[in-house]
C-alpha cells in the first residue's frame, strides 16, 4: 500500500504550522509532547548517534536533540525569538555537536543560527532580514564552514556560508542572471570546500549546482530535456570519488531521484516497478558504498520513504497503524550501519520523531513541554525538497 508523504515541494515561503503561538502563563508544570520531528543526524567517531529536530503540542513547541535515542535537552532559541526551525546535525572531530537552523521573531523574520552542544549562537546577517542555516563542516584546519541561506524573504534569498568566528557571511557565486538560491550540502574534499544546492530566477525555476571554496556555481547536467532540479547530500567514496545525490526533472511535480559522480551528467537512481517519481536528499559511505536517502512513489500523494545502496531502493518501515511518513537527512557509522533522521504518524497531523537503522524504525521519545516557557512556533521552508529544514506542512 502506497504511504502518504505529506511534502509541499518547491514552496519557499515559511509557513507556521502550529495552530496558536498566544504566550502560556509562566508558573511551572508541564505538558506532555505529542508531535515531532527529526530534521538531522549526525554520528561522532565514538559511535554515538545524535539526532535534532523538535518536539511539541498543537500550540507549542522547542527545537531539541537525541542522543542514542534519549532526548537529551530543549534548546533556547534566543532572547525576544518565539519562532524557530531546525535543520542538519553535525559533530567534529572533537565531540563537539552542532544543529543548524533559524530563530526569530516570527515566520517571516527567520535568521540563521546554530546551536553548539545545545548553546544558542545567532550567525551574522548584515541588513538581511531572512535567512536559515543548512549544513556544516570543519575543514583541515579546524575552521567551521556553515551553509545557507541569507535575502529578504522566504521567497527571495540567495545562498551563502559563515566560517564560524567570522564578522560577516560570504554569498555564493551564482551564474549570469541568477539570483535565488540556496545552499544545502557541504564537505572537505582534499582540501576543498564543496557546496551543494541550487540556484535560478525563482523556486520554480531552480537548477542543480555545486560550488568549490565558493567560486561561482558549476551546474550539474541534466539528462534529456530536463531543466529543473537540485542537489542535495555530498560524500566522497573510499575510492576517491564525489558523489552529489538530489532530483532532475521538468518540474517539481515531474521529478526523479538522481546522483552525479565527479561532475558527469546525472544517473537515475533506480526506481521500484511503477514508480515514476521521487527525490534524493542525503548520501553517505556506509561498507564502502554510498546509501542515498529519499522517496519515491508515482506522485508526491502517493510514494514511500526508501533508500538506495547499491543501486537498489529499500523500503523503510514506518509502523504498524500509521499513514503519512518524513524523510530528512542519513549518516552511517563505522560498522557500516545507515541511518535515516524524519518522522512517521498515523495523520498529516500527526507526526512522530524517529529515525530508521538499515529500514528499521525506531521512535523517538517527545518529553514534556514547560509551560514557564515562551511559546514557540515552528517555521519551514522546503526548497528542492527540504526536507532538509525543520518540519514538514501538517
Amino acid at each position: 500500500m502506497r504511504r502518504k508523504i505529506v511534502w509541499t515541494p518547491f514552496v519557499v515561503v515559511a509557513i507556521v504550522v502550529l495552530a496558536s503561538c498566544s504566550q502560556p502563563t509562566p508558573g511551572g508544570g508541564s505538558t506532555q509532547n505529542t508531535i515531532g520531528i527529526a530534521s538531522g543526524i549526525a554520528i561522532d567517531t565514538w559511535g554515538n548517534i545524535y539526532v535534532a529536530g523538535w518536539t511539541g503540542t498543537s500550540s507549542s513547541s522547542e527545537p531539541c536533540y537525541w542522543k542514542n535515542g534519549a532526548l537529551v535537552t530543549t534548546l533556547l532559541i534566543g532572547s525576544g525569538n518565539s519562532y524557530f526551525s531546525t535543520a542538519q546535525a553535525f559533530v567534529d572531530s572533537a565531540g563537539n555537536l552542532y544543529v543548524l537552523g533559524a530563530a526569530g521573531t516570527s515566520s517571516s523574520t527567520l535568521l540563521p543560527c546554530y546551536w553548539k552542544n545545545g548553546a544558542f549562537h545567532a550567525l551574522p546577517s548584515g541588513a538581511y532580514t531572512y535567512g536559515f542555516a543548512s549544513g556544516a563542516a570543519v575543514d583541515g584546519l579546524g575552521n567551521v564552514y556553515v551553509i545557507g541561506s541569507l535575502g529578504t524573504s522566504g521567497s527571495s534569498y540567495a545562498p551563502c556560508y559563515w566560517i564560524i568566528g567570522a564578522s560577516s557571511a560570504t554569498l555564493l557565486g551564482m551564474t549570469t542572471g541568477d539570483t535565488f538560491g540556496w545552499a544545502n550540502g557541504i564537505a572537505v574534499v582534499s582540501g576543498n570546500i564543496y557546496i551543494t544546492g541550487a540556484e535560478g530566477t525563482s523556486s520554480s525555476s531552480e537548477s542543480p549546482c555545486y560550488w568549490v571554496n565558493g567560486a561561482s556555481a558549476t551546474l550539474l547536467t541534466m539528462t534529456g530535456g530536463d531543466n529543473f532540479g537540485f542537489a542535495h547530500g555530498i560524500v566522497e567514496d573510499s575510492s576517491n570519488h564525489l558523489y552529489i545525490a538530489g532530483a532532475e526533472g521538468t518540474s517539481s511535480a515531474n521529478e526523479v531521484p538522481c546522483f552525479w559522480e565527479d561532475g558527469a551528467s546525472a544517473t537515475p537512481l533506480t526506481l521500484s516497478s511503477g514508480d515514476t517519481w521521487g527525490y534524493a536528499r542525503g548520501a553517505a559511505v556506509v561498507s564502502n558504498n554510498v546509501g542515498i536517502g529519499g522517496v519515491e512513489g508515482t506522485s508526491s500523494s502517493a510514494a514511500w520513504a526508501c533508500y538506495w545502496e547499491s543501486g537498489t531502493a529499500n523500503t523503510l518501515s514506518i509502523g504498524s497503524g500509521n499513514s503519512s511518513f518524513w524523510t530528512y537527512w542519513i549518516a552511517a557509522d563505522t560498522g557500516g550501519n545507515l541511518y535515516t533522521a524524519g518522522a512517521v504518524g498515523t495523520s498529516s497531523y500527526a507526526p512522530v520523531p524517529c529515525y530508521w537503522k538499515n529500514g528499521s524504525l525506531n521512535t523517538l521519545p517527545m518529553g514534556s513541554l514547560s509551560v514557564s516557557q515562551q511559546s514557540r512556533g515552528v517555521a519551514v521552508r522546503h526548497p528542492g525538497g527540504p526536507a532538509d529544514f525543520g518540519a514538514e506542512e501538517f
